[in-house]
């Protein structure tokens, strides 16, 4: 229970699942969602040392913004 992005910065998602910390070294995501949901999940990478990234200039995590408007 509770908001993913919180479960992120805190840890208890990767625990409850039993895989390892988000790692910049390791780990490379995609997110697509409203606004505030795009917000929240980037900053919690960002908590985790992940950078935004795209096609050009690529790091370890990419928005899509299909839902934008």
């Amino acid at each position: 229970m509770g908001r993913r992005t919180d479960r992120m910065a805190s840890g208890k998602i990767v625990a409850d699942l039993g895989v390892p910390a988000i790692n910049p070294e390791t780990d490379r995501g995609m997110i697509c969602g409203s606004m505030e949901m795009l917000a929240d999940t980037k900053a919690a990478l960002e908590g985790f040392g992940l950078e935004e990234g795209a096609n050009s200039d690529p790091k370890h995590y990419v928005v899509e913004k299909a839902f934008v408007g």
